[in-house]
């Protein structure tokens, strides 16, 4: 699977929100099928063009310089400034350039309104919409009235609508999605998260009402999570109970490794659950959630996951190093030792365990939405029987 995902702007990071959730979910498409990037450059880009995205996997740049003659339309000015300005501007020379070789790809994704100036009219593979800024629609407040007025706003539900109506498959977070569809456009074609469990999750816990109590949620039959859970037992926990002999480490998760259970047999302090609604453990029962991710796959994910726990979640840098995007608002250990520091630290000092629960329920909040727009986008391009929804 060949993908062209073009952007209306360098996704170069803190650029401005349009452009980190562009970034995001460029990074994860990379990990997972070959593609490519077209965007347009601002004056003073092209020197730095390819340093900005390193690290992203995209296989190739088409880069073009904008024109300061085109302008895009009020409406889609107005989407524009959904999610934060987009700047630069738009190319003639990237419309030619990507005329003239869509057809190596199997899909063009376009990513914002401003994008789908690019879309040519004669590609035969299947294109897709990214509708960023669909938000607006939803809020018109959002935008300066006094700056755009209400006629922008019309013209940009408008354009989104059209936009819609020209590609084979939309993604937009849940919320987005139902905008869409009230403004006219087929549910068939709209593609969007099929969860919305971090919008749902339950209430925080305060620092008092959990116990000394170390939680990890995983398959506990996948070796890799076995090897990186063996490593926490190990060379991690005998640290802390050093200081803390009272502290348990509970594992959650399906068809437990015979070397996991063979040891919760042998120490009194760590306890397996199969079922997550286990009564001896309860997400508001734990502290801190733990999670080493030393040798397993999709660690982005993963990463995303423990976002959500609503509890600080202590992981390795060696994790975080793996990862695409990093991931704010969990603490990440070098070594055992650092490891044991910092659950010891979020054990007894309640400033800082919730100092770091609240970073990492920001970063939930930009984070996840991204995520499930991704596996939206992974679940429609791998079901090749999908058919463009007239």
């Amino acid at each position: 699977m060949k993908i062209l995902f073009i952007s209306p702007q360098l996704p170069r990071t803190r650029r401005n929100a349009v452009a980190d959730k562009s970034r995001r979910v460029l990074s994860l498409l990379c990990q997972n099928y070959t593609v490519d990037l077209a965007c347009a450059l601002g004056p003073g880009e092209s020197t730095y063009a390819v340093k900005a995205c390193e690290g992203l996997g995209v296989r190739d740049l088409i880069l073009e310089p904008v024109d300061a003659q085109l302008k895009p339309s009020p409406g889609q000015s107005a989407g524009g400034y959904g999610l934060g300005a987009v700047s630069g501007g738009m190319s003639r020379a990237l419309k030619r350039q990507i005329q003239q070789r869509c057809h190596d790809y199997d899909l063009i994704i376009c990513d914002h309104l401003l994008s789908l100036y690019y879309l040519p009219d004669d590609f035969q593979g299947r294109t897709a919409y990214h509708a960023h800024a669909t938000q607006v629609a939803r809020n018109p407040r959002r935008l300066f009235a006094g700056f755009f007025g209400g006629l922008a706003i019309d013209e940009f539900r408008h354009e989104e609508v059209k936009a819609c109506e020209r590609v084979d498959l939309v993604f937009a977070e849940n919320g987005d999605a139902a905008a869409l569809s009230d403004a006219g456009v087929p549910f068939g074609k709209l593609h969007y998260s099929l969860t919305e469990v971090h919008r749902d999750k339950p209430k925080a816990p305060e620092f008092n009402v959990t116990h000394k109590k170390l939680g990890y949620v995983g398959y506990l039959g996948d070796n890799r999570n076995v090897s990186s859970l063996l490593w926490l037992i190990s060379s991690v926990l005998p640290l802390v109970l050093e200081l803390h002999p009272e502290v348990e480490l509970h594992l959650m998760g399906k068809d437990p490794d015979l070397r996991l259970l063979n040891i919760a047999m042998q120490h009194d302090h760590i306890f397996i659950h199969t079922s997550h609604t286990s009564p001896d453990i309860t997400p508001p029962d734990c502290r801190i959630a733990v999670d080493p991710l030393l040798f397993e796959d999709h660690v982005d994910a993963k990463l995303v996951n423990a976002l959500v726990r609503n509890i600080p979640t202590v992981t390795t840098r060696i994790a975080l190093d793996r990862a695409s995007q990093g991931a704010g608002g969990l603490l990440a250990a070098s070594g055992a030792r650092e490891m044991a520091d910092q659950i010891i630290s979020l054990m007894s000092d309640r400033a800082l365990w919730n100092s770091v629960r609240a970073t990492s329920n920001r970063s939930a909040a930009e984070r996840v939405p991204v995520q499930e727009v991704f596996y939206a986008m992974k679940r429609a391009i791998e079901d090749r029987s999908h058919k463009a929804v007239a």
